[in-house]
């Protein structure tokens, strides 16, 4: 019993860690540490983790936001090669119609020139015919009177 008691003694002079360390076992050290140590390192872990999920969120709502404008880009694109097609067809109707309306301004002007002549030609002929009208009544009156 008196080794007991001088153990005790030993012990109660001896420092905290020796007697800490006598009394329990290196699994308990271990213990004890992980439960200081694992929470402050998990704690970088899970800031970070939850940073990461919501940069993925983030980058999930872009990726459908991309898709959709370029879903809309696409079909502004398709509709602007349709809009070019059909400014084309315009403007080639557009030039076929003023080739269409110059050829008809000459010949209108062709048809004017050649009624004028036709006119000139018809007015000459009448005059004619007047003068000669005149003439053979000049003539049957001479000639009447004569006889």
């Amino acid at each position: 019993m008196e080794d007991q008691t001088e153990s005790r003694e030993v012990s109660a002079s001896a420092p905290f860690h020796e007697r800490f360390s006598r009394q329990y076992p290196a699994i308990m050290h271990a213990m004890v540490v992980s439960a200081f140590v694992v929470p402050l390192a998990l704690l970088p872990y899970l800031v970070a983790r939850r940073q990461i999920n919501k940069l993925h969120r983030t980058i999930t709502q872009l990726e459908r936001k991309t898709f959709v404008l370029q879903s809309a880009l696409d079909l502004t694109a398709d509709s602007n090669n349709i809009t070019r097609g059909e400014v084309k067809r315009l403007h080639d109707l557009t030039r076929n119609s003023m080739e269409v309306a110059a050829s008809l301004r000459k010949e209108i002007v062709q048809q004017k020139a050649d009624r004028r002549k036709t006119d000139e030609t018809i007015n000459n002929n009448l005059r004619m015919l007047l003068a000669q009208s005149q003439h053979m009544r000049f003539v049957e009156h001479f000639c009447s009177r004569v006889h």
